[in-house]
């Protein structure tokens, strides 16, 4: 369980709803809140196309490697993005449920 969700669900938001479905609302709360960043909405779009390299979505994006690597991580800690290593670069897609 995510801090995001732990949080949620400990402040009671959701006690007159079924604990499934408050999981579930929090769970997407949490995604949305990954996603809530105008370089992430691009990298996303990006990756709709298929699976791309990092520097790729450097270039495409126009900011620096770090600050890719920060927006990516944000996305893969949520379980957004999926990243497999074939030799270097390494290749981000979207993940797939």
């Amino acid at each position: 369980m995510t801090a995001d969700l732990k949080v949620w669900t400990a402040m009671g938001w959701g006690i007159r709803m079924k604990q499934r479905e408050g999981k579930r609302l929090a769970l997407q709360a949490v995604i949305l809140k990954a996603l809530a960043h105008p370089i992430r909405l691009a990298i996303i779009e990006f990756l709709a196309k298929g699976e791309k390299s990092v520097p790729g979505i450097v270039e495409y994006v126009g900011t620096s490697p770090s600050n890719i690597s920060k927006h990516l991580s944000v996305m893969k800690n949520v379980g957004i993005l999926s990243d497999r290593k074939v030799r270097i670069p390494v290749k981000i897609s979207t993940k797939s449920c």
